[in-house]
């Protein structure tokens, strides 16, 4: 499952992580389940990027109890290509 809600314009004041490319609707949210597609499914991401020369903002794999998703941005200029992982 992929998303890509954009906060409302006033979640960014009360929530720093909110300053995000979600509100430009740069950024996406991969639902995965368990760790192994989650590496898998950035595997994939990079191997694109890297075979089309497109670069990518963030490639993060986040974990909140037993939920892993993966937060990938692209933005217009300035990207970043940066990876990580957050548990």
């Amino acid at each position: 499952m992929a998303r890509s809600n954009r906060p409302r314009p006033n979640v960014h004041l009360k929530i720093p992580w909110a300053q995000s490319n979600h509100l430009t609707g740069c950024a996406v949210d991969i639902r995965c389940v368990g760790i192994e597609q989650a590496i898998r499914y950035a595997t994939l991401l990079l191997d694109i990027s890297d075979l089309n020369k497109e670069d990518f903002d963030e490639l993060i794999i986040e974990r909140k109890g037993y939920t892993y998703w993966i937060h990938f941005a692209v933005r217009p200029f300035g990207n970043r290509r940066r990876t990580n992982y957050k548990r």
